[in-house]
């Protein structure tokens, strides 16, 4: 699914979760948020995330 993905719309946040960057409401440390959604942010990729969200 990853691969099929526009990479400058959706990113990998956990290794069972993929997210739209557009859908994302706030960030609580290792948490997201998608309107009344929390995921967690996976430690192997919360580097590359929050360089994402910097750009």
């Amino acid at each position: 699914m990853e691969e099929i993905l526009p990479p400058l719309s959706f990113t990998r946040v956990h290794k069972s979760y993929i997210v739209s960057m557009q859908a994302i409401t706030a960030i609580h440390g290792n948490t997201i948020e998608l309107e009344d959604v929390q995921l967690p942010i996976g430690s192997n990729y919360k580097e590359e995330f929050i360089k994402r969200i910097e750009r």
